[in-house]
């Protein structure tokens, strides 16, 4: 798959989050799997985001995918299971 996917709030992202600790523009997924750069970016001025347990810190900061990468949105995990392609999974997280 070539393309993004866009995470939030907002009703136009690809992955609509309604939760009031998801920015309505939150994070993007970028998917180049030809020249294997596919990555996610933090879109958010207020929040952070993990990409398999690495933080993602200010907008603008991107880390590269890698196979069965996980995205941590503050309550939610994001599964992706490939760079070619994507399955998402929430699950809460419970106290």
């Amino acid at each position: 798959m070539d393309g993004e996917v866009t995470i939030g709030s907002d009703p136009s992202s690809y992955i609509v989050i309604e939760d009031e600790t998801i920015d309505r523009q939150h994070a993007k997924v970028v998917f180049n799997p030809d020249v294997g750069d596919s990555y996610l970016e933090n879109l958010s001025q207020n929040h952070v985001l993990y990409l398999n347990g690495k933080v993602i810190q200010k907008r603008g900061d991107k880390l590269y995918l890698t196979e069965d990468s996980r995205i941590h949105l503050f309550n939610r995990d994001i599964i992706l299971l490939s760079k070619k392609g994507y399955s998402f999974i929430f699950e809460t997280k419970t106290e």
